[in-house]
């Protein structure tokens, strides 16, 4: 895995499914890696609310990075609750990763509150 943390940047990387493939070719372990750059030197990210607005950053780059809401995939009807699951489990994995390379004490606070 890269490490991209920069003083004015933190990046996700994220290893998604492919969109538009099918479910079967994802149990095949295919993968594409995403990446999203989340900005954040305009943020005191040692106050509550510029940890806030971090986390809501972090947040929404997992959601894009992990192929966004499974329900407007084409494979959807196919494998509705396995593409659920693994937009979950990715979003959820990038986001702990993101909040890991930030590591400021409260974006772990706002991470835990969400």
């Amino acid at each position: 895995m890269y490490r991209l943390l920069k003083i004015s940047t933190a990046a996700i990387a994220i290893a998604t499914f492919a969109q538009g493939a099918c479910a079967q070719a994802a149990l095949a372990n295919d993968v594409v890696v995403k990446q999203v750059t989340v900005h954040y030197a305009d943020l005191n990210i040692n106050s509550e609310d510029g940890a806030a607005a971090l986390q809501a950053r972090i947040d929404q780059a997992a959601s894009q990075a992990c192929g966004g809401n499974p329900a407007f995939s084409s494979n959807y009807q196919m494998a509705p609750v396995f593409l659920t699951r693994e937009y979950e489990q990715c979003r959820a994995s990038a986001v702990d990763r993101a909040v890991a390379e930030v590591d400021a004490p409260l974006a772990h606070v706002a991470a835990n509150a969400r």
